[in-house]
């Protein structure tokens, strides 16, 4: 699942937010996966704010109209952390 970076507003700002579930902690810093093609996804490093309603505000690291993964999030961090230690596939095998 992907979801786009939405904006909440107040009488006194836009907030940028994402799904909490597209937040992981990868070697202690939070981060959240920013799609950059059919297949490919970078790791983003982010500075979080506020949590409301399972919406995390972003006060650094992304861009309004980016594409992070949601629900898939822990998915894609199990996987480099696979491929890190040497048990992942990197030449397309099916197990």
């Amino acid at each position: 699942m992907f979801a786009t970076i939405g904006f909440t507003t107040s009488t006194t700002a836009a907030v940028l937010s994402v799904s909490g579930e597209a937040v992981q902690e990868v070697e202690g810093a939070k981060v959240v996966f920013v799609q950059r093609g059919p297949t490919q996804y970078e790791v983003r490093p982010v500075l979080l704010g506020r949590d409301s309603d399972g919406r995390v505000e972003v006060k650094e690291g992304l861009k309004p109209g980016e594409v992070v993964v949601a629900a898939g999030s822990y998915l894609l961090k199990s996987q480099r952390l696979k491929n890190e230690l040497g048990e992942g596939c990197a030449d397309g095998c099916t197990d």
